[in-house]
């Protein structure tokens, strides 16, 4: 069983967000986080609302989250997005220091280059950590 099979049956009936990231664009992710955030949130009169970058459509996700309901917000390829927005992992904690931490949110970041998660992710954290 692959990384993304075990996201997806974990998350499956469970209150989650799940984005997998393609070889796209900077903006065409923002795009497509957008409308999965639109779907997820359920208000789908905001599917024309516009982001300029991935902090501001970070901040509107966290506005939109219950205090006291527990989600998931997964996301898969998460090397794609930094490919092409390399601040991205510098942005996902920022939000998440100053947002994110308040909120009953479990985050995954998967990818498939084991090197760049670990140094997007694991010694990003750690280095933040100290």
């Amino acid at each position: 069983m692959g990384k993304t099979a075990l996201i997806t049956h974990y998350i499956q009936e469970k209150k989650a967000l799940y984005y997998y990231a393609t070889q796209i664009r900077d903006l065409q992710h923002i795009e497509q986080l957008a409308l999965q955030i639109i779907k997820f949130i359920n208000k789908h009169y905001l599917t024309n609302l516009k982001f300029s970058d991935l902090e501001q459509l970070l901040l509107f996700f966290s506005d939109q989250l219950p205090d006291d309901k527990k989600i998931i917000f997964a996301i898969d390829e998460y090397q794609e997005i930094v490919k092409v927005i390399p601040e991205c992992s510098s942005i996902f904690q920022k939000v998440w220091d100053l947002h994110l931490q308040h909120k009953q949110i479990h985050l995954i970041l998967c990818g498939s280059v084991i090197s760049m998660m670990h140094s997007e992710t694991l010694a990003y954290v750690c280095a933040a950590v100290w």
